[in-house]
């Protein structure tokens, strides 16, 4: 129960960081998923991004960025019906 809540906690804060490349939030959040013991693949890419010299660092970032922010599942919009034929009133 524990990992699924940080996991819910961290895992936005990480995608959130690695998709602007905010270093302080990327160190804010590695450190914070240390403390707990969290391990997740953003997080280890926040940890290597972290770990490289800072000029390798921008150039390991100039790809663009994996499709992200993913939309939570309870935040989809309704699914797209198409409106269904209504009978004429009859007379």
């Amino acid at each position: 129960m524990l990992d699924a809540n940080v996991g819910r906690m961290l895992l936005p804060q990480a995608e959130e960081a690695l998709w602007v490349l905010d270093k302080p939030k990327m160190q804010a959040t590695l450190e914070e998923a240390r403390r707990l013991a969290f391990t997740a693949p953003d997080i280890e890419k926040i940890a290597e991004l972290l770990a490289l010299p800072e000029d390798k660092c921008a150039e390991s970032t100039r790809c663009p960025p994996q499709p992200r922010p993913r939309p939570h599942p309870q935040h989809q919009p309704p699914a797209l019906t198409q409106p269904q034929p209504q009978p004429w009133p009859s007379r």
